[in-house]
Formats: C-alpha cells, sequence, structure tokens
C-alpha cells in the first residue's frame, strides 16, 4: 500500500514569518519546490565536516537561508581555506578536538554529513562516530525534537528533480 506525499500545504505553518518552524525538518516530505519556497529559511541546519562537501553543503543552505553550523574535529587555525572558500557566507564553526560533537546539532532541524561522515563507518573519528549513532538512535526511537540526519548524495538524490542513476564500482 502506498500512501500519498503530504504537499506543503498538508504541513503545519507558521503565519510569523520572522519565527522559524521548530523541530526536525521531515526529508520524506522536502522537495526543491519547498526549498526554493524557504523551508530552510531560519532554520538551524549543523554540517558535519568542513572540507569540499562540507563548504558546498554549508554554501547550499545558507543560500537556502538557513543558520548554519559548522562542526570539524580539526582546530580552526587548520580551517582557513575552508572559511575563505564560504565567500563571507554567516556560518558558526565549532572546531577542535575540545568541542563536544554533540553540540553541534543541538537545536538542529537538520545534520548533514560530508561523504566521509557516517555513524557506521570505522574511519569516522571515534567521538563523532559515537556521538552520531546516539543521534540514530534517538531518531530511531522517536523522541520529539531529534534532528533528522542526511549525508550529502542522499538530500541531492532526494532533491534533484531529474532522473537518476547510479554507477557504482571502477
Amino acid at each position: 500500500m502506498t500512501t500519498a506525499r503530504p504537499t506543503p500545504t498538508d504541513r503545519p505553518t507558521s503565519t510569523d514569518t520572522t519565527t522559524p518552524m521548530l523541530g526536525p525538518i521531515d526529508l520524506d516530505a522536502l522537495t526543491l519546490t519547498d526549498v526554493r519556497a524557504g523551508a530552510f529559511r531560519g532554520r538551524p541546519v549543523t554540517v558535519l565536516g568542513f572540507a569540499r562537501s562540507g563548504i558546498a553543503l554549508a554554501r547550499f543552505f545558507v543560500d537556502a537561508g538557513a543558520t548554519v553550523t559548522m562542526y570539524d574535529g580539526r582546530p580552526a587555525s587548520e580551517l582557513a581555506d575552508a572559511t575563505a572558500a564560504l565567500d563571507g557566507r554567516p556560518v558558526r564553526l565549532l572546531a577542535g578536538a575540545d568541542v563536544a560533537p554533540e553540540s553541534a546539532w543541538a537545536g538542529a532541524a537538520l545534520v548533514a554529513t560530508s561523504p566521509s561522515i557516517n555513524p557506521d563507518f570505522p574511519t569516522t573519528e571515534p567521538r563523532l562516530r559515537d556521538a552520531l549513532q546516539a543521534l540514530v538512535a534517538r531518531r530511531a526511537g522517536d523522541i520529539s525534537g531529534t534532528p533528522a540526519l542526511v549525508s550529502e548524495a542522499d538530500l541531492f538524490l532526494r532533491l534533484c528533480p531529474a532522473p537518476t542513476i547510479g554507477v557504482t564500482g571502477t
């Protein structure tokens, strides 16, 4: 049995345009049309990983109106080039070994990860992997206020209006 996908008008809306809607973003209902209509406007979004993909994600979200927090385990002193690549877009940077990863997504509506960051990958930094596994468990437990979690590739595939074909291997 299939169920109808909610349309933007089926979802709760706020009549106060200065106050963002609270709660996690519903990735299953999110469309590119929603993004263009301001679905991220004023919404807190966390991007994990401040390399090429993280920079692209941050630019996308800021341009879509989100309030973006970047998290990276490297010290801020090593992220000057990444910060410059934002071309002046405002982001809050939480960086370094002294930052608890989960503090980066406190209050976020969405957490987006770079391709190399995954709660199941042994190559993901252990503190971040453990924090992500706890986030996944909270989502599985349907705990209120837990932000949605999406990878860069998943977000692209969800929002891409064109048919997509994936080719894997070498």
